[in-house]
């Protein structure tokens, strides 16, 4: 009985589980992508003023 109630409890089970844990392997993806170096525009109107 065990087993049967199992098979019925386990597909909805993953389901959820699934698109719960969607959203943080996002995040985990993103935390580890490279960071590009970026030029701020503050940094560009000093620059540009200090002429």
């Amino acid at each position: 009985m065990k087993l049967g109630k199992w098979a019925v409890i386990s597909p909805p089970l993953f389901y959820l589980f699934l698109f719960f844990l969607i959203p943080f392997l996002f995040a985990f993806k993103i935390s580890l992508a490279d960071k590009k170096p970026t030029l701020r525009a503050t940094k560009q109107l000093v620059t540009a003023g200090g002429d």
